[in-house]
């Protein structure tokens, strides 16, 4: 595969599981089906998460060899979707500016 090529692209869709408060669940995290139902804790502090969403990302990248490109499907207007906006398009912020490097790891896998 060319560095020039244009590389497949996967959409993923991701969703917001906002935790039922009468039953006392206040947590609220983002769900990465396709990563292996990955979860980011978005009323946590912790930014262990989003080192493993990151890492889990390009895993999926590298052994599929195809890009992806991740989509939120959450119709609420709150802060939680504002931060996971957030995190979605740093995302595929990064993956975009690293796909001449995913090329060449697969050029030299080969």
């Amino acid at each position: 595969m060319d560095s020039s090529e244009t590389l497949p692209i996967k959409q993923i869709t991701v969703k917001i599981n906002r935790g039922d408060e009468d039953a006392g669940d206040e947590s609220v995290v983002l769900i990465f089906e396709e990563l292996d139902r990955l979860e980011v804790a978005l009323s946590d502090s912790t930014t262990a998460d989003i080192a493993a969403l990151f890492n889990a990302a390009f895993d999926y990248i590298s052994s599929k060899k195809v890009l992806i490109e991740f989509k939120l499907d959450d119709t609420e207007n709150d802060l939680f979707n504002q931060v996971s906006q957030d995190i979605i398009d740093q995302l595929n912020t990064e993956i975009h500016d690293s796909e001449d490097n995913f090329v060449r790891i697969w050029q030299l896998a080969a």
